[in-house]
């Protein structure tokens, strides 16, 4: 029994410091810039946030908005629905 509770406190502060090092980075102006860069793609193409969603399930109003800190793989998805890669993403008009 003393040994069971010795185990559970050892696996909390595991699963803690896990967390801890699991936190991600989060750069605010990239996160802007990238954004702008999809928000613009989008309209350049005509393409509404409910016809993209519908199209990818991907809700573009948090990312536009700047309030989405999103995977690579997830702008990637982006890009492909737009027509683009992520070199193109990057060069052609990002700030």
């Amino acid at each position: 029994m003393h040994n069971d509770k010795y185990v559970i406190k050892i696996l909390g502060k595991a699963l803690q410091l896990a967390r801890q090092g699991m936190a991600r980075i989060k750069n605010q102006k990239l996160i802007d810039a990238v954004a702008a860069r999809v928000k613009q793609l989008r309209e350049a193409k005509k393409v509404t946030l409910e016809v993209f969603y519908h199209d990818t399930s991907i809700h573009l109003a948090r990312i536009e908005s700047g309030k989405a800190n999103i995977t690579i793989s997830t702008l990637e998805a982006i890009c492909s629905y737009l027509g683009i890669t992520l070199t193109e993403f990057f060069s052609e008009g990002f700030n």
